[in-house]
């Protein structure tokens, strides 16, 4: 079985995830740099709007975080539950090889020390059971 751990969708997830990590928000990305009142207005804005919407980020990226070590832990158990499938797989074709060794002896012992049934020529023919009198012998 592949490793869940080792998958290429995980990889490229923990990736993706540190590109967003990496890529924090500046301050003064996208924003004017005038010293005009436009560009006071608009930084002072920007600055309200991402102070507005910091904690709603914060706690979408913690949970998109608490998703991705949840597929961690998946993939972690997946990988052990299949390591153990494999085990159970090995120890199943051991018992049935056993034990069909065992039953084929079983067999050949039991043919060994039962005499075979085989009608002999002196032997009398079956009897018929014993008919009860009927009703009309009186």
């Amino acid at each position: 079985m592949s490793s869940m751990r080792e998958s290429t969708d995980l990889a490229a997830l923990h990736r993706l995830w540190a590109e967003v990590h990496a890529a924090a928000p500046d301050d003064a990305a996208g924003l004017p740099s005038g010293t005009g009142l436009r560009g006071k207005v608009v930084r002072q804005i920007g600055s309200v709007a991402a102070d507005v919407s910091e904690p709603s980020l914060r706690a979408d990226r913690a949970l998109i975080g608490a998703l991705i070590r949840t597929n961690d832990a998946l993939a972690i158990r997946c990988d052990e539950l299949g390591a153990r499938v494999v085990e159970l797989e090995d120890l199943l074709r051991e018992v049935v090889s056993v034990v069909g060794d065992d039953v084929v002896q079983l067999r050949a012992s039991l043919q060994s020390t039962t005499p075979s049934p085989s009608p002999s020529p002196t032997a009398s023919p079956p009897q018929s059971p014993p008919q009860s009198p009927s009703p009309t012998d009186g």
